[in-house]
Parts: structure tokens; C-alpha cells; sequence
């Protein structure tokens, strides 16, 4: 799944930008497309201004977190209370996980300290049903620019405004770099319990969500129909394989590496069930134009991706920060094969609709 994450996010650019320099544009729309449920981190950062943070992990299945084991994307920034009243989630898991799908802090008159609380968020849901951030206010004196793409705004030169006045860090040394289009941020790798914002991690609000349900294996729904091909996978939760709501992506595991452009996945969640549909044609897929939010992921490959994310990771950050070697990897367990969704064919030559979960 994390293949998932920064191939997605990665097919905004080329390697000629991996390093792009300061921009005064932001867009974020490739990504965005594709994301699907995901964890967000929602920082206050002053003024009543709370900046918002795709925080992709190295497993869904534990809440311990350090700067060494996430990746913390950069969506925008917004003023709070516009971001109190945006739904975060799909009805049916809002009602499963209501406080994980509902963001109620960064008041003005609040018992906790906290500054940093995480969530669970579809930010391909949020951009289609959610009020956009008001950009024409003023952030320290400085002037909001919309982020493409989302709802949020942002200031210029990018990246380097995430970390300057208001910085999303704190009082803690921050640093923000561009990939590939995208704004990562590294904060003090050595403050405060080693957190990627230096927050406190007692805080419930803090503390980082918990995913365990998979996606099941594939079953056809129609098969060979005038060149067309559907296949169908449903969301289980881990212990009762009973229907759940809270998977992650899937993204690009979803398509055949060697389908990519005649491959299309839409996501759709019912109170019934969350499920992913993958059309696949013998030629470029033709989408019948509709209004609901676009969940495709209609991807482009880039050659020697790893070793473009290897020497990214020296030239962002420096060896110690930010290990992107477990974003190559499957997420969130490489054994996990039924959570993969490849061909019912492609798997060991075994029956993968016959496996238990592990």
C-alpha cells in the first residue's frame, strides 16, 4: 500500500523534478485522485490556522510512530474551523469509528494541549463534498494562494513557507522539501520522543489511528464481454472476515503492472459494504463521464523508481531521516498476499481465494 502511496504521488512528475526548486504553484490533483481512505495528521499551527498532512506509515497495524517510520505529505493549510466541519470519512465508517472520522479540537477554549491529532480521512472523498478554505485570508501577514487540487490553502515561496513563520514543527528545527511535486516535511528527528511533528504522544487526540481489514481477493464479475473485463473485491474486516469500511487504497496493487493503460478502479462504499471494482479492456479505457467523486487509478510508470526514491532519500533529508526503503515494499505486511489483490492466476500458481487471512 505504501507502493501505492508514493507511486501514486509519484506519477505527478518526472525524475527531472525530483528535486524541483521553490515554486509559487502547488498542485496536488494527481495524488488526490487515486488516495482513496488514508491516515491524515491535522496540525495547529497559530492564529487559528491548522495545516493538513497525509501521513503514510510503514504499517497500518501499529500506533507506534517515529520519525523514522512515516512520511508526512503536505496537503495545505485551512483555517480550523472550516476544517471542523468537513466529513473525513464515508457514512458507514464514521458510524464504525466515529472520533477517528470526526475532527472537533483546535478551539479556542480547550482543555488539552494538543496540537497535533490524527484521523482518518478519504481525501478523494473530502475534495468532491467538502466547502472549500477561504485563501483570500491572510496567514502572518502573508498571502494564501488555493491549493490545487484540495480544498486547503498555502503560502508561497513552497515548500519552504510550511517551515517559516507558524511552522508546522513548533519551536522544533523543520524541513521541507520538494518530490516530485509534493512537499514533504522532516521535523527534529531527535525531539520529543522522536514524533514526526515533536508532539506529545499521550494525547488521544495524537495518537495514530489503527487499520487491520484487508481487501478480499478478486472475484468476476464479468468476464470477457466485448473485450471488457470486471473484477470485484470487497473490504473484510481481520478476525471475522465480516464486511468493514476502513481499507486502505489500494490503489496501484490494484492494476496489473502489465495493465496499466487499460486498467481503471473505482471505489464505492454502500451501508452494505465498501468494495473496488477494476475495469479492465483490451484497449485504452473510454470512462463514461458521471458526477460522483472520480476514484481512478490510471497510472503511469516510471522506470528505476526505487533507485530514484534511493537517492532521494540522501538528497532530501541525509542517510539518518526519512528511510524511504519500506515505501518500496508492500504495505502493510509483505506477506500478506490476499491484501495485495493480484490475479487470481498470478499468485504461486495456488488457489489465493482459498487462503486465510494470516
Amino acid at each position: 500500500m505504501l507502493l501505492l502511496l508514493i507511486t501514486g504521488l509519484l506519477f505527478s512528475g518526472t525524475k527531472q523534478d525530483l528535486l524541483a526548486p521553490p515554486t509559487t504553484n502547488y498542485n496536488v490533483e494527481d495524488i488526490i485522485g487515486q488516495l482513496n481512505l488514508q491516515f491524515c495528521t491535522i496540525v495547529e499551527i497559530g492564529q487559528s490556522f491548522c495545516s493538513v498532512f497525509l501521513e503514510f506509515r510503514s504499517s497500518s497495524i501499529t500506533g507506534d510512530l517515529n520519525s523514522d517510520n512515516v512520511a508526512e505529505v503536505y496537503l495545505g493549510t485551512c483555517d480550523c474551523a472550516t476544517v471542523r466541519n468537513w466529513e473525513f470519512c464515508s457514512v458507514p465508517l464514521r458510524k464504525a469509528r466515529p472520533y477517528e472520522c470526526t475532527f472537533e479540537e483546535a478551539l479556542p477554549m480547550v482543555n488539552s494541549s494538543a496540537r497535533v491529532h490524527r484521523r482518518l480521512c478519504d481525501p478523494t472523498m473530502m475534495a468532491a463534498m467538502n466547502d472549500p478554505c477561504d485563501c483570500t485570508r491572510q496567514l502572518a501577514q502573508r498571502t494564501q494562494y488555493p491549493v490545487q487540487g484540495f480544498l486547503t490553502c498555502y503560502r508561497a515561496p513552497m515548500p519552504k513557507s510550511i517551515c517559516s513563520t507558524h511552522s508546522v514543527c513548533g519551536v522544533a528545527r523543520c524541513a521541507a522539501k520538494n518530490l516530485f511535486g509534493l512537499a514533504l516535511v522532516q521535523c527534529d528527528p531527535n525531539c520529543k520522543d522522536r514524533q514526526p511533528f515533536c508532539e506529545d504522544p499521550s494525547e488521544v487526540t495524537s495518537k495514530a489511528p489503527i487499520v487491520k481489514s484487508f481487501w478480499s481477493d478478486w472475484t468476476s464479475a464479468v468476464s470477457n464481454y466485448d473485450g471488457l473485463q470486471i473484477d470485484e473485491a470487497i473490504c473484510l474486516e481481520e478476525s471475522t472476515h465480516a464486511p468493514a469500511f476502513d481499507c486502505l487504497g489500494p490503489g496501484s496493487y490494484c492494476c496489473p503492472k502489465d495493465k496499466l493503460d487499460s486498467c481503471h478502479c473505482e471505489v464505492t462504499t454502500t451501508m452494505a459494504e465498501m468494495k473496488v471494482s477494476r475495469f479492465m479492456t483490451s484497449g485504452q479505457i473510454d470512462l463514461v463521464p458521471h458526477n460522483l467523486p472520480r476514484r481512478g487509478f490510471v497510472i503511469k510508470p516510471i522506470d528505476g523508481l526505487a533507485s530514484y526514491m534511493a537517492r532521494a532519500k540522501s538528497r532530501l533529508f541525509g542517510p539518518r531521516h526519512l528511510n524511504y526503503s519500506w515505501i518500496m515494499g508492500q504495505y502493510p505486511n509483505p506477506q500478506r498476499v490476499i491484501y495485495q489483490m493480484p490475479n487470481n492466476t498470478d499468485v504461486y500458481n495456488t488457489n489465493v481465494g482459498n487462503k486465510k487471512d494470516p
